[in-house]
């Protein structure tokens, strides 16, 4: 498919445009950012399980990663930039090739269908990625061909995300606090160097190492189990959702008032301010819940009996 087919494609799909479908692009939308996952993924690892709320993280920058690494190689424009025709419906900075919120959604939501087992997940799974690809077009931030290589790349990917979640964790656990340290430093140099000038590297950046140093530094006081009921579930989200983003939000207002926007010490200053987000929903919040009665301890191992 040329470009010039492409942007007929999508000047087709804005041509049906409707306040039903104007709102449900603007969801699947605001599925595919940040804010979203940052909302998600403390509601799995703190109430529902902690494993699979790590493995979920590793995946989703996994994903990201490669997203930003085949963004800067192809090095695409999007629809909006390319005709005045065609009508950006959200604000999208960065490359077209391929579609992050489809890629994305195939490492992130396929890895959790792949680890849960479910049928019903999968048909979902499906469906969800056909309708974000519609989507994509209909906000004028994406080419037909940008959603095709976003499911040919995301596949893959997924393959990787669950292969290397299968390996580093046994070899992790082997390696001393010393070795964790310096290979979590090694990552963050080369993900900072390697990442930067891309549309979310710093953010992934920020996400690595904050998650890694919760890992690091995680000590048997941080270990919990979920609450049981749905109301302790709900208090203990509610409070570590409010607190998580008020570092969030405070952490931006306090760079924003001390250094300039769009200059490369305030990009630069996302990493610390993701590692603290990250580094608090990983580590301190749990302790916190613990303390108070919102998270259970794990529960004890049972002494092997002596023959």
């Amino acid at each position: 498919m040329t470009p010039e087919t492409g942007l007929e494609v999508v000047i087709a799909v804005q041509s049906l445009r409707n306040g039903v479908f104007d709102l449900l692009a603007q969801v699947l939308h605001l599925m595919g950012n940040d804010l979203f996952f940052l909302a998600v993924l403390p509601l799995i690892y703190w109430c529902l399980d902690r494993k699979l709320g790590l493995q979920l993280i590793f995946a989703l920058i996994i994903g990201i990663a490669c997203n930003d690494v085949l963004k800067s190689i192809f090095q695409t424009p999007r629809p909006f930039e390319a005709s005045s025709v065609v009508i950006p419906l959200v604000e999208q900075s960065g490359y077209g090739i391929p579609s992050g919120h489809v890629m994305v959604g195939i490492v992130f939501w396929g890895y959790l269908a792949y680890s849960l087992r479910v049928r019903a997940l999968m048909i979902a799974l499906v469906l969800y990625i056909a309708v974000m690809g519609w989507s994509r077009m209909y906000l004028g931030v994406h080419y037909p061909q940008d959603v095709f290589f976003g499911v040919v790349f995301g596949l893959p990917v997924l393959g990787l995300a669950i292969r290397a979640i299968e390996i580093v964790p046994p070899f992790w656990a082997r390696l001393s606090l010393t070795t964790r340290l310096a290979l979590l430093t090694f990552l963050t140099i080369v993900m900072t160097v390697m990442l930067f000038d891309t549309e979310y590297g710093t953010i992934i950046t920020g996400l690595t190492l904050g998650t890694g140093l919760g890992i690091v530094l995680h000590n048997e006081r941080a270990f919990f189990a979920p609450p049981i009921s749905v109301q302790q579930k709900a208090l203990c989200y509610l409070l570590g959702i409010v607190i998580m983003f008020a570092l969030f939000f405070g952490t931006r207002l306090l760079i924003g008032a001390l250094i300039e926007e769009a200059t490369t010490l305030y990009l630069l200053m996302r990493i610390p301010r993701y590692a603290i987000v990250a580094f608090f929903s990983i580590s301190l919040y749990p302790m916190l819940a613990q303390r108070i009665g919102l998270l259970r301890p794990p529960p004890m191992a049972v002494p092997s009996q002596p023959r």
